[in-house]
């Protein structure tokens, strides 16, 4: 087998929901000496943070320089996106600011899960400063990364009705 076939089976597992075998897969290919690529790794990562194994994610992400790896705009978004679902909004600002200086073109799935992970934070204005930024590059203000301001804002004003 090579590396596509192992792809699509990859994708499949990762489409059912078993994350467990898209990584032992992953592992196999290893063992098997079989090159893995950015695909591979960015369909591992996504089914990981889709199972909510967002710690793996992140693991896998960091481990994409070991490996030689390019880490592609979808790698970053996959990334920001597990750390929106750790609560990790400080560290899914940071990937977001990293992907910049890297000349890396920031999608709306990276500015959605960042202004997720902002909401989840309760940094409703970082979250609309997002937006702005999203604004500035000419990016489309997407349902998603407006729902997601939405919710920043309805949650950092939560702390006034509990006092």
């Amino acid at each position: 087998a090579n590396t596509i076939a192992y792809n699509a089976c990859i994708s499949a597992c990762s489409k059912g929901g078993q994350w467990q075998l898209a990584l032992g897969l992953l592992d196999e290919m290893n063992r098997k000496e079989v090159e893995s690529d950015t695909i591979t790794w960015n369909v591992c990562m996504n089914s990981c943070v889709t199972a909510n194994q967002w710690q793996r994610a992140l693991i896998m992400f960091n481990s994409l320089a070991l490996r030689r790896l390019q880490k592609t705009p979808d790698a970053h978004g996959t990334c920001i996106l597990a750390c929106s679902r750790g609560s990790l909004w400080q560290s899914g600002l940071h990937l977001l600011a990293s992907m910049s200086s890297s000349r890396i073109e920031a999608s709306q799935i990276a500015f959605g899960a960042a202004i997720s992970a902002c909401g989840k934070g309760q940094q409703w204005k970082a979250a609309l400063n997002l937006l702005g930024d999203m604004q500035e590059q000419k990016l489309q203000l997407d349902t998603v990364a407006l729902n997601a301001a939405i919710g920043a804002c309805e949650k950092g004003l939560q702390w006034q009705k509990r006092s």
